[in-house]
């Protein structure tokens, strides 16, 4: 049995901060079993695997997400991407990941702001807008559902003309 912890479904970060303070690092990790997951308020990050259940089809239960043991240099190079905002739009708006905020209200008003700078933005522009995107590649190789990270990484240098 693993000495990593099980977290509770509504806490994606392994810290003692108000779950309501965590959020998803670049991606919606909805449909997601592999989850990394920032602290807006003390900065953790945790990769997690989410557990569930699907006892008929589309009739899915989380039950928790699993802690993920990676690499210092893997989870440091995932801390530098931006935070997901959790807001139903059509398009991702970000948050940069040095953002430090300890009150889930205030928050909800800096993600209001971010909404609204970002909407209109193609995505590209909505991560360069925000900074902290990791200029190097991935200390190591990045596979199944974390491919995405390299895959987004590769675009954004490719595109940049790197």
């Amino acid at each position: 049995m693993s000495d990593l912890p099980f977290l509770p479904p509504e806490r994606g970060v392994d810290c003692d901060c108000d779950h309501r303070l965590h959020r998803g690092v670049l991606l919606d990790h909805t449909g997601y079993t592999r989850r990394v997951c920032a602290c807006l308020g003390c900065g953790a990050v945790t990769v997690a695997d989410a557990g569930g259940d699907e006892p008929r089809a589309g009739d899915i239960r989380h039950y928790g997400n699993r802690v993920v043991a990676v690499p210092d240099a893997l989870r440091d190079w995932l801390a530098r991407w931006p935070r997901r905002v959790h807001y139903h739009i059509r398009d991702d708006v970000y948050l940069p990941a040095d953002l430090r905020c300890g009150d889930p209200d205030a928050l909800a008003r800096i993600e209001e702001a971010a909404c609204a700078d970002q909407q209109g933005l193609p995505r590209n522009e909505r991560l360069r807008q925000v900074g902290g995107v990791p200029t190097e590649a991935p200390p190591a190789p990045l596979s199944g559902e974390m491919a995405v990270y390299a895959t987004v990484w590769r675009s954004l240098r490719d595109e940049a003309g790197g």
